[in-house]
């Protein structure tokens, strides 16, 4: 394409893309309203990336996290992040590549397998029997706020939310704190909060909005974790085929397991491994922020743990002929509302898999 063929819409495009470039902050508010824009940005992106791993062994992780750098504070972070991240929110992926020898299978390997029952949400009442909550939206809120959040009684109801494989959903908590639920988890919580406390238990996996009040401290329950806020956003995971562990968005929290205690700021994980040791890492929370807004986002992430949040997310079993195809690593964006087919579509364009649905079995090679 010569500059005679170029319009201003291409100018603006490639001059966003540049890198180092200087955005002016009302062209990107007139721009990413525009699809068109979005569409260019994601070719541009996707065309160059491929390019460069063409060419050379070019760690894009670290040359992503260089822009990212480059870029800090030259224009608001909502439009810094539509810039940055573009191509993944709206075409799905940036992937690593890595050349191995392909292992196939008679005997797939069974990646992931979802639990007896999906597809429901289902909320219990001590002693009232079991009601099915019909999904109807993507950001669907049950609430139990009341005007206190508190009640004098020694005895309330002791409410079970289970969102079974295949849903998500978020609860509004008697005191006003929010949980966003992950496919597959269950949290338990008191009507009516009593007392000093405000404590839940949780199963899966779940995002806290936890309202402030140095009062009543908020505390989760996971497995043998033990989490205790004020108030503040964090992330709990607790399944039976992984390690637990606390992410930490904004505020303060002390984790306790094993008998030991912990406190970890913003930006860090702790993690209670196989030997009921706490180890504490730097991480981004990007994924447990993008979860809870109804994305997959997956950074430098094997496609086996991929997959596996696929099948949660869908409720289907998933099984894999190709052990090499498991352990690349890819970052890859999408909606987590998309169908199914839509998602597989998207990893079949960057990673070289096939895929096969029969029944509730999703079979990769």
């Amino acid at each position: 394409m010569d500059d005679k063929e170029l319009t201003i819409l291409d100018l603006q495009t490639l001059d966003l893309m540049e890198a180092g470039a200087e955005a002016d902050p009302a062209l990107i508010d007139e721009l990413e309203q525009n699809d068109e824009f979005r569409r260019q940005c994601r070719e541009i992106e996707a065309m160059t990336t491929a390019l460069r791993m063409q060419r050379e062994k070019v760690d894009v992780e670290a040359q992503l996290a260089s822009f990212h750098r480059r870029h800090t504070g030259k224009v608001r972070l909502r439009t810094a992040a539509i810039i940055i991240g573009i191509a993944a929110l709206f075409a799905g992926a940036v992937m690593i590549l890595r050349h191995e020898p392909a292992t196939k299978s008679a005997n797939p390997a069974l990646v992931y397998t979802p639990g007896a029952s999906h597809g429901s949400v289902v909320l219990s009442r001590e002693g009232n029997g079991k009601e099915v909550i019909a999904v109807t939206g993507q950001d669907q809120l049950l609430s139990f706020r009341t005007a206190s959040g508190r009640v004098t009684l020694d005895k309330v109801e002791v409410v079970t939310l289970e969102v079974q494989e295949g849903k998500s959903f978020s609860v509004e908590l008697p005191d006003g704190s929010r949980v966003w639920l992950h496919p597959g988890s269950t949290i338990v919580f008191p009507e009516r909060f009593i007392g000093n406390l405000r404590e839940v238990k949780l199963s899966g996996e779940a995002y806290f909005q936890v309202r402030h009040d140095p009062s009543h401290p908020f505390t989760v329950r996971a497995g043998k974790m033990e989490t205790t806020v004020l108030g503040t956003e964090f992330d709990v995971t607790s399944y039976s085929d992984r390690p637990a562990t606390v992410t930490l968005v904004s505020g303060s929290v002390a984790v306790k397991a094993a008998g030991r205690q912990c406190r970890i700021r913003p930006g860090t994980q702790v993690t209670l491994n196989a030997d009921e040791q706490m180890e504490i890492k730097t991480v981004s929370t990007e994924k447990y922020t993008n979860w809870r807004d109804g994305y997959f986002y997956f950074d430098n992430t094997s496609l086996r743990e991929v997959l596996t949040e696929i099948g949660r997310n869908y409720g289907v079993s998933v099984e894999c002929t190709d052990s090499a195809l498991l352990g690349q690593r890819m970052h890859f964006v999408a909606e987590r509302h998309q169908s199914l087919s839509a998602i597989l579509s998207r990893l079949r364009e960057i990673t070289p898999m096939q895929t096969s649905l029969q029944g509730n079995v999703l079979t990769v090679r």
